[in-house]
């Protein structure tokens, strides 16, 4: 493999990641705004529980979406592996890069993404329960 192909696919590794990442970031930022907003009791406590459910719902919407986008994402790393593979089996460092490199198995990734998910819904829900006993101690 000449060097310049060498580079070409390892930046399209780096190019996946960055995006990898950047899905991630995405969803860490919308999941501890969505908190914040819940938690900073700049909503009225007549309301927190609608707005706290109507939040859950719109968290769990965007989380779907995000999901999709990340699966998609892991199933694209999985064929510029492969692709990788088949064009780098002559040079031993481009594969041990390609093998560090892999996504996490989709069960995996299902796990993780809903399992945060579920968690943050559960808090959304949690937090006006605190709330209203806090004000009402």
């Amino acid at each position: 493999m000449e060097t310049s192909e060498a580079k070409e696919l390892l930046d399209l590794l780096s190019e996946q990641k960055t995006g990898w990442q950047g899905l991630w970031t995405t969803f860490y930022t919308v999941g501890a705004a969505t908190l914040t907003l819940i938690a900073s009791g700049k909503i009225s406590v007549p309301h927190l529980h609608t707005v706290s459910l109507l939040a859950s719902l719109m968290f769990l919407f965007f989380a779907a979406g995000n999901y999709q986008a990340l699966d998609s994402m892991r199933r694209q790393r999985l064929a510029l592996m492969a692709f990788m593979r088949e064009k780098a089996a002559d040079s031993p460092h481009i594969m041990n890069v390609v093998a560090a490199a892999g996504p996490p198995s989709q069960i995996g990734l299902r796990v993780y993404h809903w399992g945060l998910s579920l968690l943050i819904v559960a808090l959304l829900n949690a937090l006006p329960l605190f709330q209203t006993a806090s004000t009402k101690g």
